[in-house]
């Protein structure tokens, strides 16, 4: 997956191959296809494991104040913030969604995406509120 994500980050979405994940991953193109039919089923798992990965930087923070995992979050899910390689990620992202509407598998793993980041958000508010940190708001709707 590392090399899928350093593969999409050097060609974007549309540019990138399956011969660009398997030079990234130093394996040959076959055993990329082995695994995976498809550019298309390998970028739905990719954006599973992307999701994982997320949540697993985000349940680091629990010791942190709503407040401060608030912040992170919103740093985290910036395209300006970070490095280059995360703009062109955020960049490729975008075009993939450019995709959904199209590809059925990439709308239901975007939506899943989108659904636990979302809900993480939805934490931290109702967190915050309840700990006085935040003015009582709906943290569905904030």
């Amino acid at each position: 997956m590392e090399a899928t994500y350093r593969a999409v980050c050097a060609s974007g979405y549309a540019d990138m191959t399956m011969q660009d994940i398997a030079e990234e991953a130093g394996k040959s193109k076959s055993l990329l296809h082995y695994h995976y039919d498809t550019k298309e089923g390998l970028l739905v798992a990719f954006l599973d494991h992307m999701l994982g990965r997320f949540e697993a930087e985000v349940e680091g923070m629990d010791g942190e104040s709503p407040t401060e995992r608030l912040d992170a979050l919103l740093r985290r899910m910036s395209p300006d913030e970070g490095d280059e390689d995360r703009r062109r990620f955020h960049r490729a992202l975008l075009e993939l969604r450019t995709q959904a509407p199209c590809r059925e598998a990439y709308r239901e793993q975007l939506r899943r995406n989108k659904d636990a980041i979302q809900e993480r958000f939805a934490a931290v508010i109702r967190d915050g509120v309840e700990r006085g940190e935040f003015h009582e708001v709906d943290p569905e709707r904030a």
